[in-house]
Formats: structure tokens, C-alpha cells, sequence
């Protein structure tokens, strides 16, 4: 047997170690968090106190603990190589679709422009004021790690955040329904924000950035615009296909004998599988961010390709696209405690002063982009103004996970040149540990305190003034911005979905009143075609009282 045969076979033993390793871990984790909920039923407490991801990353400490311990050290590092093209390439996808698929529509849409806000100048904010931060803290403890243009490196990967745990015990406590949109649509967006700011600092330290003075910028659209096309015409497409070729009327399907329908709807959810991975790599392919290109994707998707699906095909993709996101992002909280055992540190040389001080810079950053920008917002919002308690909510929901982790083990190997990179996975999986142990052990019993469940429900006339949202009358620009959106919005409504009679009501607004900045009574979106007539004349009764949208 030649030498290439005998390391080919080692490489393939080495690989199906690492895969029967993952897999076990991941049954483990399953049964570790089905036990803890179990417990939760008799003792209310444990559910308190121990969120799933801070269960699921101690299965990873004690795994990487037990490798390490019995001296394991090729599969600990073999795990380290394969993270990063195994979590963007295969885990992350999935994790962003699903997402998408999970907006709540009208209250994303409703609180679009603060979610706007926050995503877009609260990144660029936290960014910014943990950049200048890190970069003097580099400067006073004379560590020399950073340069400039780094240290914004690090603040546009450690800016991305990631509240799975605050919005799971959202779910639980039945939240109020515009905090948990301002929370959500925030993260969604925030990825996009943050990835494209990164590779354009990462280009810009590397000298490949366009121009001089105008190269950030120029940089920064170029990457955010282009991914933002590609997934959009991506998603166009797939509509096109699902419209003309794979779609039928109520009518048609009733029809259909099962199998033929079994098959439709087999066929559609075969391309709802598909579509988001090419997407992704075709934003990768050009040299973009295939992150932002399959986040819009499955926006555009989620709107226009949708409601011409059937019902079970819906919930299929749906449900699909659930199972893969929760083993995932488990999956990652598995990696990032193996990852302190995995991944070469440098604790020694960068010391305790330098983590402290970054974990301040980090934190502070957070509290004063949402203090700031929500008083600000709230001069332009004439009821159900974001109170103190949900400030320090939106504040404490900054965790950072998934997606800072990726970035940061990217990091090591662009930096390779200094000890930045490492320097960067240090700090962020510090963060990621004081999130998830630390403020997630408090969250419960914070969100508690602050009493932010959803009062609207047990007071009718609450609920009419909690949804009754308006702007003042100088959003002049404002207006004229959801006029020019509204009008693309019910072209791409009139030529990518089915108008069949009776058929479906269409996801559109009416964006003609802009005085009361409403997404006036408009149609939200149902698959109204299983309804009996009178069911499907009361929901669409109900559906037009939608009222006002906020800034």
C-alpha cells in the first residue's frame, strides 16, 4: 500500500472520529436539555436559572475537557480546522433562513423604521465606540496587539449579536410583541450589518480596499449591495418558478388525486432546500457576503414566493428549516466549549487588565447605542414609546454567539501575520462566556422584574393603543420613503403571486396615507384558500383593523 493510500485512509478514520464525536455530542445535548425540562416542571427554579445554551456549552467544556485530559489533542485540533468551513458553509445558512421564515410580518413591518435604526446606526455605533475603545486600550496597557484598522475589525465581528436564549424565554413568558420585534428584527439584520462591515475592514488592514478616503464606504456598499441584489434576485426567480411551474389554484389541487399533490409539494419544498445554499455560495462565488445575499433571500422569499406554496409545503419548509436551525445553533454552543480547549490562546500575554477592560468597552458600547438611539426614536413616536424597562431589556439582550464566534476563528487565520486573530477569539469567546453564563443565569429574573409581558392581551382598549402606533407629521421624508417602498412592494406583489379568485389574500399595504404612517388596512398575508367563504370574509374583516405602523 503506497504512502498516499495509507494517509488518505488515516484522514478518512480521522474525519469519521470527528463526525461520530459530533453526533454523539448532539445526542447528548438532547437528552441532557430533555432532562433539564423535565426538571423544570417539578422545580421552577432550574428553568430559570439554566438556559439551554449555557447547558449546551458546558456539555462542550466538558468535552473538550475529557479530549484534552486524555491527551486527544489531534482530534481537538482537527475539530478547530474544520469550524469555520463547516459552520458557514453548511450550519450557518440554515440558521439564517429559518430566521427569516420566522418573522412575525406585521410586527416586523410595523416597527420596520426603529428596527432600521437600531440595526443599521445602532451597529455602526456599537462598532464605531468599541473600535476607538479597544484601540486605546491597546494603546494604555501598551500591548501592541491592534492596529486601527483591526481594532474596527474586532468591532464589527464582536457587534454582531445573537439573542436565541432571550427570545425562547420571550416565547415562554408570552412578551410584549413590539419588544420581541425590535429584539428580532435587530439580530436579523444586525448579521448583515456587521459581516459587511467586517470584510470591509478586513480589506481595508489588507490594503485591497477601493480609494483612500472613500474606500470604507465605497467598500462597505459594494459588498452590502451587491449580496443584497443577488439574494433578491435569487428569491425573484424562485418565485417566478414556484408561480409558473409548481403552483396550482385551490381549485386545481382539490383536484389532484395524493400522490400527484404529495409530489407538488415535495417538488416546492426540494426548492426551498436549495435555493438558500445557492444564494449563499453565489454571494461567496463574487467575492461578497453570502451571509447578507441568503438573509435577504429569505426575506424576499418569505413575501413573494410563500403564498404561492401550499399550506403543506409551508409548514414542511417550515419545519425543516426549524429541526436544522435548533441542532445547529446548539451545535455551536458545543463548539465554542470545546473551543477553549481546541483553539490556541494567548491568556498569559494579553492578561487580565486587557479582557477586563475590552468586556467593559464591549458592554458599554451595547447600553449606550440602545439608551441613545431609543431616546431618539422616541421623539419621533407619538404612543407606546419605548419605556426604560424595555431599553434595559433590548440593552441585556446583546448577546453575542453564532456569528461573532465564526467570525472571530476567520479572524485567526487573516491575522496570521501578528497575534490579533488569536487575540480576537480570546476576547469574543471571554464575551461569549459571560453572555451565556453570567447574564443568561440573570436573565429570567430580570425579564421578571422589569414585567415586560404582554399586557394588550388582558385589556382590550390596551391592546387597541398598543398597536395604534403613529408618527408625527414632520417625517416628511419618511413618508415619501414608504411611498416609493410601498409602490415596488405592490409591483413585485402584482407579478410574483397569484391572484387567483378567492384564492389568497395578498401581502401588501397601502402606503396612500401617509398622514397616519400606516400601513393602512392593508391585506396581511394568509393562505386563506382552505377557509370556508364566511371564515375567509371574517379574517380578512380582521385583517384590515391592522393599524398605524411606527417609524
Amino acid at each position: 500500500m503506497s504512502s498516499t493510500e495509507t494517509s488518505s485512509d488515516e484522514e478518512t478514520i480521522q474525519l469519521s472520529r470527528i463526525v461520530l464525536l459530533i453526533m454523539s455530542l448532539i445526542i447528548v445535548n438532547m437528552t441532557i436539555l430533555g432532562c433539564k425540562r423535565k426538571l423544570a416542571q417539578r422545580y421552577p427554579i432550574i428553568g430559570k436559572l439554566f438556559q439551554d445554551s449555557t447547558l449546551t456549552t458546558i456539555v462542550g467544556l466538558c468535552s473538550g475537557a475529557f479530549l484534552q485530559y486524555y491527551n486527544k489533542t489531534l482530534i481537538l485540533k482537527s475539530l478547530g480546522d474544520s469550524y469555520e468551513p463547516l459552520f458557514m458553509i453548511v450550519m450557518l445558512p440554515p440558521i439564517i433562513f429559518e430566521s427569516t421564515l420566522s418573522i412575525s410580518k406585521e410586527s416586523f413591518y410595523k416597527n420596520i423604521g426603529t428596527i432600521l435604526i437600531f440595526a443599521i446606526f445602532g451597529t455602526a455605533l456599537a462598532i464605531t465606540m468599541t473600535s476607538v475603545g479597544l484601540y486605546y486600550i491597546n494603546k494604555y496597557l501598551n500591548t501592541q496587539y491592534f492596529t486601527l484598522w483591526e481594532c474596527f475589525s474586532f468591532g464589527a465581528l464582536i457587534s454582531s449579536t445573537d439573542p436565541v436564549s432571550v427570545l425562547a424565554v420571550f416565547k415562554e413568558m408570552n412578551a410584549d410583541k413590539m419588544l420581541y420585534s425590535l429584539i428580532y428584527g435587530e439580530s436579523i439584520l444586525n448579521d448583515a450589518i456587521s459581516i459587511s462591515s467586517y470584510n470591509t475592514f478586513v480589506m481595508i488592514s489588507k490594503g485591497t480596499a477601493y480609494g483612500s478616503y472613500i474606500g470604507p464606504f465605497l467598500n462597505f456598499l459594494v459588498i452590502f449591495l451587491g449580496s443584497l441584489i443577488i439574494g433578491a434576485i435569487i428569491a425573484i426567480i424562485c418565485a417566478l418558478i414556484i408561480k409558473n411551474f409548481l403552483s396550482t389554484t385551490h381549485k386545481n389541487l382539490s383536484e389532484k388525486n395524493g400522490q400527484d399533490q404529495g409530489h407538488e409539494q415535495s417538488t416546492e419544498v426540494i426548492l426551498m432546500i436549495l435555493v438558500p445554499w445557492i444564494a449563499y455560495l453565489i454571494g461567496e462565488g463574487f467575492g461578497l457576503s453570502g451571509i447578507v445575499a441568503i438573509l435577504f433571500c429569505g426575506i424576499f422569499i418569505r413575501k413573494y414566493a410563500f403564498p404561492n406554496m401550499t399550506h403543506e409545503a409551508q409548514k414542511m419548509t417550515s419545519k425543516f428549516y426549524h429541526i436544522l436551525s435548533s441542532t445547529f445553533e446548539n451545535l455551536v454552543f458545543i463548539f465554542i466549549g470545546i473551543g477553549f480547549f481546541s483553539f490556541e490562546h494567548d491568556w498569559e500575554n494579553l492578561g487580565w487588565r486587557f479582557f477586563g477592560l475590552s468586556v467593559l468597552v464591549i458592554t458599554l458600547s451595547r447600553f449606550i447605542q440602545v439608551y441613545f438611539l431609543a431616546t431618539i426614536v422616541n421623539c419621533f413616536r407619538t404612543t407606546s414609546k419605548i419605556t426604560s424597562n424595555f431599553k434595559a431589556v433590548i440593552a441585556n439582550a446583546g448577546f453575542r454567539g453564532a456569528m461573532a464566534f465564526a467570525l472571530s476563528i476567520s479572524a485567526v487565520n487573516t491575522f496570521a501575520d501578528d497575534n490579533a486573530g488569536k487575540a480576537m477569539l480570546s476576547i469574543t469567546m471571554i464575551y461569549i462566556s459571560i453572555s451565556t453564563f453570567i447574564m443568561g443565569t440573570f436573565l429570567v429574573p430580570l425579564l421578571e422584574y422589569l414585567d415586560v409581558g404582554d399586557k394588550s392581551q388582558n385589556d382590550d382598549s390596551t391592546n387597541n393603543t398598543s398597536i395604534n402606533i403613529s408618527t408625527k407629521e414632520s417625517g416628511y421624508c419618511w413618508n415619501h420613503a414608504k411611498n416609493g417602498f410601498g409602490a415596488i412592494d405592490n409591483i413585485l406583489c402584482s407579478l410574483l403571486i397569484n391572484r387567483e379568485e378567492g384564492d389568497l389574500t395578498i401581502d401588501t399595504f397601502d402606503y396612500s396615507n401617509t398622514k397616519n404612517d400606516s400601513p393602512t388596512n392593508g391585506k396581511r398575508v394568509a393562505f386563506l384558500s382552505h377557509q370556508a367563504p364566511v371564515e375567509r370574509e371574517l379574517a380578512s374583516i380582521k385583517r384590515s383593523a391592522t393599524v398605524s405602523r411606527v417609524i
